[in-house]
């Protein structure tokens, strides 16, 4: 009995490092993604409200004008 649970016990400290590894390059790896993930969603919000913008700019949509108000 005494030899089963050091076994276990030294399968759970190997587990417990393997998982800390993971963790480590999991978080190393965030750290590149996340700026890029934040240029790709404003880019994909930004580039098609300007794209939008320059279309509708003067235009009438459903009867309505649609007019630059924040640049002369």
């Amino acid at each position: 009995m005494p030899q089963e649970a050091s076994s276990v016990i030294a399968l759970l400290k190997e587990r417990q490092r393997e998982c800390l590894i993971q963790a480590r390059a999991y978080d190393l790896w965030l750290r590149v993604l996340t700026p890029i993930r934040w240029i790709t969603v404003i880019s994909g919000v930004a580039l098609p409200a300007i794209a939008g913008f320059k279309l509708l700019r003067g235009r009438p949509v459903f009867g309505i004008p649609w007019t630059n108000v924040s640049a002369p």
